[in-house]
This record gives C-alpha cells, sequence and structure tokens, in this order.
C-alpha cells in the first residue's frame, strides 16, 4: 500500500469492495440454492449433481479470495495506523521545538 495516497481514497475504495461483497454475498447463495431447489424438483438429477458440485466449488472458492481480501485490507488498516502514528510523532517532535524554540 502506498501510504503517501489520502487515506480518504483508501477508506472510498475500501467501502466500494465491501459494497461489492456484500451484495455478492446476499446473492450468490439464494441464487446457487434457487438453482439447486429448481432443478431438484423438475427432477434433472444428473444436472441437479453437476450444478451442486459447482455451486460447492464456487462457495468454497469465494470465502477463500474473501478471507485473503479481507487479511490484506487488515493489513492495510494496520500500515496506515502505523504511518499515522509516525506522523503524530513527528508533529509533537516539530510542536516540542517550536515551544522550546519560543521558550529561550
Amino acid at each position: 500500500m502506498n501510504l503517501n495516497k489520502c487515506p480518504k481514497s483508501f477508506a472510498d475504495k475500501t467501502k466500494k469492495e465491501v459494497a461489492w461483497w456484500i451484495r455478492l454475498g446476499w446473492t450468490t447463495p439464494f441464487v446457487g440454492l434457487g438453482a439447486l431447489f429448481f432443478l431438484y424438483f423438475i427432477g434433472w438429477t444428473e444436472l441437479y449433481e453437476k450444478i451442486l458440485v459447482i455451486t460447492a466449488t464456487s462457495f468454497f472458492a469465494i470465502a477463500v479470495y474473501w478471507w485473503w481480501w479481507a487479511l490484506y485490507k487488515i493489513l492495510n488498516i494496520a500500515e496506515l495506523l502505523d504511518a499515522t502514528i509516525k506522523k503524530f510523532d513527528a508533529v509533537k517532535k516539530e510542536i516540542k521545538e517550536v515551544r522550546k524554540d519560543l521558550g529561550d
């Protein structure tokens, strides 16, 4: 993560990504289960079994991808907090120096 970028752009990008994950999390299970329900009741067992495997594999792949996305977001937030702390320390040091210069 480039820490010279504005934290607001990082926050905006993260909000958009989270919105997509929310949509995906709400939509995908219902579509997959709806398709399985439909295929089961019309009696297409061969297609049902194939779709079941595809659905289960897709759920697993999405879960793994989401896990790594979340870990990287947490890492980016930790790096951003670390950079913020360092900047505050630098500001604090400068304020002490100014205070010292004004006191002399």
